[in-house]
């Protein structure tokens, strides 16, 4: 008969011992928020905490816990039901902290759309926009801008390609009309100079 006792008492003190160090740990956690908004509060308090915390191993357990836990969440993708806004439109993609950030892709009503990278909420780094008139812009960006080396290709097929200086095309730029020709631009500060 102790072999049953034994079988039935083991795995209820398992589960009791699980469960108490569970609420431990959930009581130390909000014992931990308590004590850094009264540091922000009234940052004298801080030696006050400090000093009855530093012999303590629970609380030196409690802290690397809470540590762990803000390595973990830190880069975590958002997963709330509000869309996030980029320059207008509806994302869909990496963020950091709620704000895009990463590879993702925009949306407009008007029916354009950007695929690449952004950084801090805005469309930054190498990425294609297109236009609902089938015109797109393919290259790099700088603030939701053309800037850098990119090409332009009209609904049509023609092809712009050079570098872009705040979305004017600057310098030389080899130019692809529809039927395959090609030829030099020259342009200063989005104003065609020359033909070459």
């Amino acid at each position: 008969m102790s072999w049953v006792t034994d079988s039935i008492i083991y795995p209820i003190f398992l589960i009791v011992s699980i469960i108490g160090v569970g609420f431990t740990i959930i009581f130390n956690i909000f014992k931990y928020l308590r004590d850094e908004k009264a540091k922000q509060e009234h940052p004298s308090t801080e030696k006050r905490i400090r000093k009855n915390t530093k012999s303590n191993l629970g609380n030196k357990l409690k802290y690397w816990f809470i540590g762990l836990l803000r390595k973990r969440t830190h880069n975590m993708p958002d997963i709330s039901n509000k869309p996030i806004i980029v320059q207008g439109g509806i994302f869909d993609g990496e963020t950091v902290n709620g704000v895009a950030h990463g590879q993702g892709r925009v949306a407009w009503e008007s029916g354009d759309f950007y695929d690449g990278e952004f950084s801090n909420g805005m469309i930054h780094g190498q990425g294609r926009l297109a236009y609902a008139d089938g015109s797109y812009h393919k290259g790099e960006f700088d603030s939701g801008q053309f800037h850098g080396w990119g090409i332009f290709t009209s609904a049509v097929g023609s092809r712009q390609e050079g570098s872009w200086v705040n979305s004017r095309r600057e310098g030389y730029f080899t130019i692809t009309n529809p039927d395959g020709t090609t030829y030099i631009a020259i342009f200063e500060n989005g104003e065609l100079i020359s033909t070459e």
